[in-house]
């Protein structure tokens, strides 16, 4: 099954995030939610949180990046080879990364069956090995990966249910402690179009 998600071309994949924060001696827990959605080349990504930091909408449709950033609105004309090097072989986020992680990092697999309809793969990924992963989409910040615990939820048919990952990482000296609980829809029906631009929107291209 998790090589059938891996072969999703067009789907639209929302998760809720708890991320527990902790830095000298103080802390806190920010609720974040992300959308992101797939169809063909076409991607789009919105991220937002009950703290209003670092909240994002981005759009690539048709080799052209669409972004209202916390720098503004921007844009700019990437070609498709370039952007899939660039921004998208690490995966951005763990649900990202979760369609493309190489069979032998996963450890300790066990298969579960709690009701008739209902059932979960439980895995463990290397965390040394998803550090280098992650830090591909952010610019090495991520340290403190031990390992990270995947339960994917499966019906009795097979339909792909939820993905519930958690795991423990420091950026830039802050502990965080994720949990992420993420589903797919839309399979096979989700569409991406570009934002309307104005003169508000700045263009960067070349400068990505």
């Amino acid at each position: 099954s998790l090589q059938t998600v891996a072969e999703l071309d067009n789907f639209q994949l929302d998760a809720v995030q708890v991320i527990e924060v902790s830095s000298e001696g103080e802390s806190g827990t920010m609720n974040q939610t992300v959308t992101s959605k797939k169809d063909g080349k076409n991607e789009y990504i919105k991220s937002t949180n009950d703290m209003g930091t670092g909240e994002m909408e981005a759009w690539y449709v048709d080799e052209t990046f669409y972004g209202i950033l916390s720098i503004g609105k921007v844009y700019a004309e990437i070609p498709y080879e370039k952007y899939v090097e660039k921004y998208m072989p690490k995966g951005a986020t763990a649900e990202g990364a979760l369609m493309n992680i190489p069979s032998d990092w996963f450890v300790d697999v066990k298969f579960t069956k709690v009701s008739d309809n209902e059932y979960y793969l439980e895995f463990i990924v290397s965390g040394e090995e998803y550090k280098e992963y992650m830090n591909g989409a952010l610019n090495n910040m991520v340290n403190g990966i031990e390992n990270i615990s995947y339960k994917v939820y499966f019906n009795g048919e097979g339909t792909l249910g939820s993905i519930v990952t958690t795991f423990e990482m420091e950026i830039m000296g802050v502990t965080a402690s994720v949990t992420s609980t993420s589903t797919i829809s839309n399979i096979g029906t989700t569409q991406i179009t570009a934002p309307e631009t104005d003169e508000s929107w700045q263009n960067l291209t070349g400068k990505m």
